[in-house]
């Protein structure tokens, strides 16, 4: 479950940083085409419709262009994380969104939401002595793991609460 937790992780930074697909972008998609695109994407893995030729009917709300199936597991993955995005922009929307500047809990599971992709889990919260608020995150992704990094709190945020019970309650 692992290895799918952090390809759904690193798919959702692809999609920001390669794809520019970034937190304001997806905030002004107040039409659920996020979560239209993933359920497109999710049917395409249910019946193997891997046809780039036709995105799915009805749910494709955007280019065909932008339509990229691959193959099952691919599919989930890109769904998965397209589910996150539309969770996520809902949080902004709502105000509820949790943060380093919420005052996470030590060991709550966090994300780089820009550049490079950096999963991990909080381990300190310090204020340097211009007073401000760095957090100290160490990488669970396979590339860095164990690496500590320290980023300003505009860096990082949490992942939803959905996405860090998932595992514990399901079996992948």
């Amino acid at each position: 479950m692992q290895n799918a937790i952090q390809d759904i992780i690193a798919e959702r930074h692809r999609q920001i940083s390669v794809e520019g697909w970034t937190p304001e972008h997806d905030d002004k998609h107040t039409d659920r085409s996020l979560l239209r695109a993933a359920i497109a994407y999710a049917i395409s893995a249910a019946t193997e419709a891997y046809s780039t030729a036709n995105p799915i009917s009805g749910w494709w709300k955007w280019s065909s262009d932008w339509w990229k199936p691959t193959d099952r597991r691919r599919d989930l993955v890109k769904a998965a994380a397209l589910i996150i995005a539309e969770i996520e922009r809902m949080d902004r929307a709502s105000g509820n969104i949790s943060t380093v500047d919420d005052r996470l809990a030590i060991g709550a599971p966090v994300v780089k939401i820009t550049g490079y992709p950096f999963p991990g889990e909080l381990r300190a919260l310090f204020t340097t002595r211009l007073g401000e608020l760095r957090a100290v995150v160490e990488a669970t992704g396979i590339q860095y793991a164990g690496m500590l990094h320290i980023f300003n709190t505009g860096q990082i945020a949490a992942l939803s609460a959905a996405c860090k019970t998932e595992g514990a309650a399901d079996a992948d």
